[in-house]
Order: C-alpha cells, then sequence, then structure tokens
C-alpha cells in the first residue's frame, strides 16, 4: 500500500501549520477547511501554556468568619474600606485546639479578606478585591511563613507582595494593639489581628 503524502505544506507544529491536501489511494482528497480545524484544535491543546494556578480558594464566602461584624475603621494598609475577614477549615481546627495562648498556625491555612469600595457597603455589594494570607513557610515568597497576596476580582489577577509591607504592619498583632481583643498578654497571634476563636 503506497503511503500517504503530504501534497503541499509541511507537517503541522508549534511553529508551522502550512496544509494542503492528503490523498490516500481510492479516496478522495480531504477539504483543506477541515484538515485546518484539525490542526487548529491540536496546537492549541499542544502549544497553549496553561493557565496559572490560583491560590486564593473560590470558596471562600462558605468558611467561618473570625469576626461577625463588617470592619470599617480606618487602619494602616486599608484605610477606611470595609472589610470581612473568613478563615479555612484548618485554621478553625488549629485554633481550637490551641486555645487563647501562641498561635502558631498550621501550613495551609488561608485567611481572606474582603475589601470593598466604600466603607458602607450596599446590601448584596460584591467585595472589589481580597488581601489574602496563605500559611505556606517553604515557599521562597512567604514572609513570616506567610504568603501574602493581592486579588482583584474584576481581572481575576493575583498578585504576591514579596516586600515585608505586609508583615511588617501584621507584626504589630503579636503584641498589645488597638483592635478585637487588643491581645492584652501580648501573646504571639501569628500575625493576625483578628485570629479565629476557639468554640462553636
Amino acid at each position: 500500500m503506497k503511503r500517504p503524502n503530504l501534497e503541499a505544506g509541511e507537517s503541522p507544529s508549534c511553529g508551522s501549520a502550512r496544509i494542503g491536501r492528503i490523498g490516500l489511494p481510492g479516496r478522495p482528497a480531504a477539504p483543506l477547511a477541515v484538515l485546518a480545524l484539525v490542526v487548529t484544535v491540536l496546537a492549541a491543546t499542544a502549544c497553549s501554556p496553561s493557565a496559572p494556578k490560583s491560590r486564593v480558594p473560590g470558596d471562600w464566602t462558605s468558611w467561618r468568619k473570625s469576626v461577625d461584624r463588617v470592619l470599617n475603621y480606618t487602619i494602616p494598609g486599608h484605610g477606611d474600606k470595609a472589610r470581612v475577614i473568613y478563615v479555612n477549615a484548618p485554621g478553625w481546627e488549629y485554633a481550637g485546639r490551641a486555645g487563647s495562648g501562641r498561635l502558631e498556625f498550621p501550613e495551609g491555612t488561608v485567611v481572606v479578606k474582603e475589601i470593598y469600595a466604600s466603607g458602607n457597603p450596599a446590601p448584596g455589594e460584591k467585595p472589589v478585591t481580597l488581601d489574602v494570607m496563605v500559611k505556606a513557610p517553604g515557599d521562597p515568597d512567604s514572609r513570616g511563613g506567610w504568603l501574602w497576596l493581592v486579588k482583584d476580582l474584576a481581572s481575576g489577577k493575583e498578585t504576591v507582595m514579596t516586600s515585608t509591607f505586609c508583615q511588617t504592619c501584621h507584626a504589630n498583632a503579636n503584641s498589645p494593639h488597638p483592635y478585637g481583643d487588643k491581645n492584652p498578654e501580648g501573646a504571639f497571634r501569628d500575625y493576625l489581628y483578628f485570629p479565629p476563636k476557639p468554640g462553636p
């Protein structure tokens, strides 16, 4: 049996997709449009870079909040924008075991702080950004054992903050401060001003 021949063009590859008609003995040549479609699909599958994986879980609104009310007083780094804080299950489970003393959250703990456009969001209004802490002490971009990220919800873009600005500001949570329960004993809180509290 005579081998198929490529009458015009080259073998499809990431850099070349010039195709004519493939002739088989006893069969009509395949239409150029069909071959072009096949090559396009194969090229898109084999050559396109995969989208970067999000570090921010999409189900954060199903997590428990570490503080019940909306925070809208002015604080450094966030201004007077309304904020709502969620902590994932590993963070809550650890807090339940650790009690109220020194806290060092396990790897995989995630804290999501919703940031709204103003200090008084309307009912049903969505946040504009997420400020996120991911406990990942082995990551080279971590600071104080946490990855500090900002996610723009309109574009989906996630930015890892590699400076020490966020860590330096949150380091004050490890000593007495004016927020939440104020940490009067100055216990190490692992950079959280509003850590999850033990209880149901």
